[in-house]
This record gives structure tokens, sequence and C-alpha cells, in this order.
């Protein structure tokens, strides 16, 4: 579309000052030739300067008038993710695109220098300029986050007398991180207590608990509790650590301004300062442990941040601490990749003293903070606290015993195993005797049972746990016994005795007369009576002619012993008393899972002939007792009975102990021939018992060929002539036969 010319005057357009004049000899004069641009006008007149009596000179004006125009390539700057500590550098393009030079300036262009801007200032290199008609001008933008987190920040830049433009710089500032399945030390301390609950309160506000899914997948670890019972997720220790730096780097910002920005070394230390922020420990407990023994644990490290994190150990610190780290230095460890390394704990390694061992090890991620891991352990020696170090015991008779009790009690945090010898000072043998003679006496000094006997001998004690140890006392003579228990602890310096002392009686048998003499006697006499008195302290009874001794005798070689001693122990009875025996038990409820396959169906599918089938059934005995049975499949298919079809391996008698134990059966299928659709039960058989413990299913395909007639009658028939009869062969089966 094309528009009309404007109607203007000359004198609208120019202005010549002064318009007239006069000049003396060797006198000069300025002229002024002002143009008044008018929008978007090209004018062009000739001024005609006549002189009074002389020549006229004439002088061509030309004048445009336009608009400032410039462009700009973008006017937001997204820097992305950035290492927060770091300058990032980005370019501006201004661009005249018009026919009139213009001057711009930046304002509030930012302070500092290139290298070391104010943190969370864009700084824009040239801040002011000249741009002619069609050129360009890039400018420098530098920024340096300063904190972790999203930042937003605009600078406006004003072109002429055009109204400022502003250009804004986003992205988000981070830096290289990891995370351990580790707990953190956070109870106690007030300044991490603060943060969690500020982290926490942020992470409700906003969205971020939805990124922390796929992290959550990658760590693959169980959710981490600390003494508090706080539940430990990764995304809200990213958080805590994210508001420690940023508290830390905005206190090391406060020294920035006491500097001059051209204090470059002093910036680039604070720079790095900025990373060096007090993070809360992760804690690797040993616990307990008993010197000889080696403990380990896996720790899984993950890089939860978007930036590959390079890191390492510095397993210097651990040196004779009994602690050591399997972890080589780890280069661009990708985005929710697990990294593990195995840490160790052996106290003799290193000779430590018993008491708590702590020690910090630091690992350091490139161009990110430092992560401390406080190993702790705490060397124990096991120990033992008896009830009493004396046992004394009444006198006992020969034949029989006493028992008395002992109780061990494990104190400490570590399971304990122990045991117990009885030691019983013996006679020396003359070193002098004869070879053989010192031999035998050798020989029945050690064939010599002890009268001291411990029950149990040895044991293991969990922490805190007690047992009750008995000591019988069995005299084999009449004498005073005295022995002692030593107590041995496993991986322990500690030695405890108890002393056992004992006092055997011997019953003695008294005759009065210990003579007997009967005068001389006539054959066929009456013959002549004496009479003797036997005093005994106990029962006495004769072994041919007393029937209740023989009958007491009888039932006592039917009765077992549990102690597995080859001894009965019953209460003595008093004289004339008769002998009771109580017998006591009890019975337990049979319990056997099948625990494999689920619902105690084997499938074993539908073959063809020929073909063969293994399936493995698992068998539990969750009963309190152990248990031995047989398996037998029951069928009245006459298919199945046949040797080989159907069978069960092993086929022999099963045991399994109490509480879990298990074995696998096999079950093989392997039919001859055409097998319709069955269900057979395996029968488990035990003295007394006969149950169903699982169901078989399948099946076999093949031919089947049957006749209408199994014999043929043709009668009689003429000679020279022939008959005829039809058979009708028909095919039942599965496939196809010839």
């Amino acid at each position: 579309m094309e528009t009309e010319p404007l109607a203007l005057g000359v004198e609208e357009v120019f202005d010549i000052l002064p318009l007239h004049g006069e000049l003396q000899p060797g006198q000069s004069q300025r002229v002024a030739f002002t143009f008044f641009g008018h929008a978007n006008t090209v004018t062009q007149v000739t001024v005609l300067c006549r002189v009074e009596g002389g020549p006229s000179y004439k002088v061509a004006l030309r004048g445009e008038a336009s608009h400032i125009s410039y462009l700009l390539d973008t006017s937001e700057i997204d820097c992305g993710l950035q290492v927060f500590n770091k300058v990032t550098e980005a370019a501006v393009t201004l661009q005249n695109s018009g026919k009139l030079g213009f001057a711009f300036v930046v304002l509030s262009p930012g302070t500092g220098t290139a290298a070391s801007p104010l943190p969370g200032m864009p700084l824009v290199v040239p801040s002011t300029g000249y741009v002619e008609p069609g050129k360009q001008q890039v400018l420098k933008v530098y920024y340096l986050p300063g904190v972790p987190g999203v930042f937003c920040r605009a600078f406006q830049m004003q072109v002429g007398h055009l109204e400022p433009e502003k250009i804004s710089v986003k992205g988000e500032g981070t830096f290289p991180r990891i995370h351990l399945d580790l707990p953190r030390n956070i109870k106690g301390s007030a300044k991490y207590e603060k943060i969690l609950e500020k982290a926490k309160e942020k992470l409700d506000k906003g969205s971020q608990r939805d990124e922390a899914v796929a992290l959550g997948e990658a760590v693959a670890a169980e959710p981490r509790m600390d003494d508090s019972g706080t539940l430990w997720d990764v995304q809200l220790q990213m958080q805590m650590e994210e508001m420690l730096i940023e508290e830390h780097a905005l206190e090391q910002q406060k020294a920035l301004t006491s500097r001059p920005p051209e204090d470059t070394a002093f910036h680039q230390r604070v720079h790095r300062r900025l990373l060096k922020a007090e993070l809360p420990e992760y804690i690797l407990d040993f616990g307990y442990v008993v010197p000889g023994d080696i403990h380990t644990h896996i720790v899984k490290i993950t890089n939860p941040g978007h930036y590959p994190a390079s890191f390492h150990g510095d397993g210097y610190v651990l040196y004779n601490t009994g602690f050591s780290v399997c972890l080589d230095p780890v280069k661009r460890l990708p985005y929710c990749e697990t990294k593990t390394f195995e840490a160790c704990f052996d106290p003799q390694s290193a000779s430590l003293p018993l008491g708590k061992v702590d020690v910090l090890l630091p690992i350091k991620v490139t161009r990110g903070p430092t992560f401390q891991v406080r190993l702790r352990a705490v060397v124990a020696e096991p120990s033992l606290c008896l009830s009493r170090d004396r046992l004394e015991f009444s006198a006992v008779q020969c034949g029989q015993c006493q028992e008395e009790t002992i109780q061990l009690h494990n104190t400490f945090q570590v399971p304990c195993k122990w045991s117990i010898s009885v030691n019983v000072p013996v006679k020396e043998v003359d070193k002098h005797l004869p070879a053989s003679e010192h031999q035998k006496l050798l020989e029945e000094m050690k064939s010599t049972p002890c009268v001291f006997e411990v029950l149990p001998s040895a044991g293991t004690l969990a922490p805190g746990q007690q047992c009750r140890v008995q000591v019988r006392f069995s005299p084999m003579e009449e004498k005073c016994y005295r022995g002692e228990l030593q107590i041995r602890i496993c991986q322990s310096s500690q030695r405890l005795q108890v002393l056992v002392l004992g006092h055997g009686l011997e019953p003695r048998l008294e005759f009065s007369p210990s003579e007997l003499e009967l005068g001389p006697l006539l054959p066929q006499s009456c013959g002549e009576e004496g009479a003797v008195v036997m005093k005994s302290p106990c029962e006495v009874y004769s072994l041919e002619f007393d029937e209740q001794h023989l009958a007491e005798e009888q039932l006592l070689q039917t009765l077992k012993d549990d102690n597995s001693r080859n001894s009965l122990l019953l209460p003595p009875c008093a004289p004339g008393e008769k002998l009771t025996v109580e017998a006591q038990g009890r019975g337990t409820k049979m319990k056997v899972d099948v625990v494999d396959p689920p619902g105690k169906v084997v499938k074993l599918g539908n073959l063809w002939t020929g073909q063969t089938v293994k399936k493995i059934v698992t068998i539990a005995n969750n009963s309190a007792a152990p248990l031995a049975f047989k398996l037998r499949v029951t069928s009245t298919v006459p298919e199945l009975q046949e040797a080989g079809v159907l069978c069960l391996k092993p086929s022999k008698e099963l045991k399994l102990k109490r509480r879990g134990d298990t074995c696998k059966v096999e079950v093989t299928f392997c039919p001859k021939r055409r097998i319709q659709p069955f269900t057979t039960e395996v029968l488990l058989e035990c003295p007394g018992l006969v149950r169903s413990l699982f169901v078989v299913r399948g099946s076999c395909r093949g031919s089947l060929v049957s006749l209408d007639q199994d014999h043929l009658s043709f009668g009689a028939v003429v000679h020279r002539s022939y008959t005829c009869q039809c058979v009708v062969m028909r095919n039942t089966g599965d496939r196809g036969v010839r």
C-alpha cells in the first residue's frame, strides 16, 4: 500500500541561520544548517547563496529520518543444570536492523570480573557501546549461581532513547553428589534437626517426591531409620544437603563483599569453599566384635544427582585402626547407577585393646562436597557370670548320686561359647615301678570313671541369655572327694573355676557273731540252728530268692533314660518300699507340608507315548519331632501300574529333622501307551498313619485301535467254494496308524 507524500514546507524540514549577513575583507561567518527529521521521510533540496555584485553559490542539502531498530537473538538465557560454584557463560547478540546507529547501556550490569562475578548477579561484558547501522554486538553474560537450587535472574539493557529491554537468566544450580545406604547421624544435633524439619516442609509443599520414585528403585535399599525412628528417603536427604550447602554458601558470600572485585585469587578461594559445608555423617556401626573375628559390611553408593559423580575414599586414615575398605577411585558414575564396596573390621590385625573404636572416613566427590562415614565398633571379649563358685555335696552313699545346679549368665553383648572340664587330683604313679606295672596303673587310672559329671559340658549363650548346668556327684568309694570345674570361654582370656567337694559313704554289713559254730550232728538227726544278727544301713535282698527284686529288675530293663549315659536315675526307695516308676510323655502333631508345587498338585501334562517328564516336589517337616516315612503311589488305572510308568525317587524311607527340614522327591512319568486323563494320590506312610500328601495329574496321547469282533466263525463250507466275513477296524486314538 503506497502512502501519499507529506505536504511539508521547506522551512519545516530545513532551517538556516543566519539567512543573511555582511562580511568584511578577511572575515568568516559560520552558517548552521538544521535538519528536522520527520518519520520515514527522505528530503533533498538545493540552497542558493547570492553575493551582491558577485556570483551565486549552490549548496545541496539531503536528509533522511528513521526510527532506531534493533534485534536480540534471545531474551531468555537457559543455563540448564550448572555446578553452583562454577561460572557459566552465555552470549546475547544485539543487531542494529535500522538505518541509524545507536548506543546501548546495560542497567546494573553487575560487578566483578569475568572469572569471578558476584554470586547471583549477572555480569554483562561490554556493558555499554555503540552499534553502527547493519552491525551487531555480541554481549557476554557471566553468571555464578552461588547456591544450589533453581535460579532466575534478569538484567535490563537500554538502546538509545527506547524503553529498556529485559533479559532473564534461568537454570538450576547443582553439584555432584553421592548417596550411601547407611543411616545418618542426626539425633542430638539441634542444627541438623532444625534443617530436617525445614526440608520436610519444603518437600511437602513441592512436587519433588515424584522425582524420587525412579531414584528409590535405583538405590534398591530398605528405608533407613535413624535412632529417633525418622524415615530416611533419598529425596529428603538430598533436600537437606542442599539446604545445608546453601546456608554455608550464603555465609561465604558475605566475605566477597569486603574485597574488591580485582582480588581474583581471594574470590577463587571463596568459590572453592562454597562446597565445604559440614554435612551429616553416615554411620557404619559394626557393633561388638571379638578379637579374632572379622566383621564385614557391603555398602552401596548411588549417584542421585544428574551430574556424573567421580569420587574416592581416603583409606590412609584407617591405617592401624582395624578398619579397612576396598574402595577404588570411581570416575563419572552415571545418574542412578550404583557402586558397592566392602568395609571390614579386624581388631586383631591392629592389636586393638578392649573398648570403643571410632574412625572418620572421608569420601571426596570431585567438584562436590566431602561425605564423612563414621566407622564404629566395640572390641569386646566374651565373659560369663557364675551364680556360685563353690559346690559342696552332702554325704552320698556309693551307688547313689546327688545333683547341684549352677547358673551361667552372659551379661555382655557378644555370643559366648563355653566349655567345662572336670579336674580331679590323682595320685602320682611311682616312676620306679616296673614298666609293665607302671603302664597297668596308668590305664586303670584312665578307665576309672569321674565322680563329678557336668551336663551340659559345652554350649553357646546369646547376649543376655542364661542357662543352668547340672553337676552330678556319684562316689565310687568311701572317701572325701575334691575337684575343680574349669570353665573355658572361647576367644577370651577369662578363666573361671568352681570348687566341688563331696563325701562318699560305702554301705557295710555287720554280722553278730561274725562266726557261727554248730556242734557235731548225727546223720538223720533233726539238725541244729544258730542265730546270726545282721545290721545294714540300707535294704538288703537275696539275688536268687527275692521275687520282688526280680520283678523290679525286669521292669527297670524296659526303661531308658533320656540323657544317653546308659544310666537311669530314680529316687532311692525306703527299706521295704516297693519300686514305683511313673512314665510320662507327650505326643506332638505331625505337620508335613508340600512347599512346591503350590496347591499340592503335580501337573505332568499331556504327553505322547515314548516321552518322559520329571517333576520335583519339595516336602517340609514342620512338626516339633523328627519324622521317618515312605511315599507310595495309589492308582486303579492299569496302565499306571506297569513298571516304570509312574514312579517316585527316592523310593526308600525318607527321614526329616524337625522344624523346617526339607527334602525333594522326583516324580517321573514315562507312559508306554495311551492313557486317559487321570488323577491319583501319593500317600505318606509312617508307623500307625497313612495320609494323602499330594495329587498327580496327567494323560498320554497315542494310538488305540479296536476291532468290532475278536473271533470269526465261517461254519461249514462246500468244497471248492468260499465265504467272506467283514471285520471293522476303528482308530479311537489321537494319531493315525498304518
